[in-house]
C-alpha cells in the first residue's frame, strides 16, 4: 500500500482546527478521510516543534524528488 503524502498547508490547517476549534478527532478523521492516529501524531509534532516540523518535511520531500529526477536524466 502506498503511503499518502499531505501538504504542509493541509496538515497545519487540520492541526489548527483541532487545537483552536477543538474539533473532535472523529469529526476531523471523517472530514478529511485521515486516520485519527495520524492526526494525533501531527498535533503532537506541532506542539513540540510548531509549524517548522511540517515545513521542513515538505522541503525535504521536494529536494528528494528534484535529486531523483536529476539522477534519472
Amino acid at each position: 500500500m502506498r503511503k499518502r503524502k499531505y501538504s504542509a498547508e493541509l496538515i497545519i490547517s487540520i492541526v489548527k482546527e483541532r487545537i483552536e476549534k477543538e474539533t473532535s478527532w472523529k469529526r476531523l478523521g471523517a472530514k478529511y478521510n485521515i486516520q485519527r492516529r495520524r492526526i494525533e501524531g501531527w498535533v503532537i509534532q506541532y506542539k513540540e516543534n510548531g509549524i517548522s516540523a511540517f515545513i521542513q518535511e515538505e522541503r525535504s520531500r521536494s529536494e528528494e524528488r528534484r535529486v531523483g529526477k536529476e539522477c534519472r536524466s
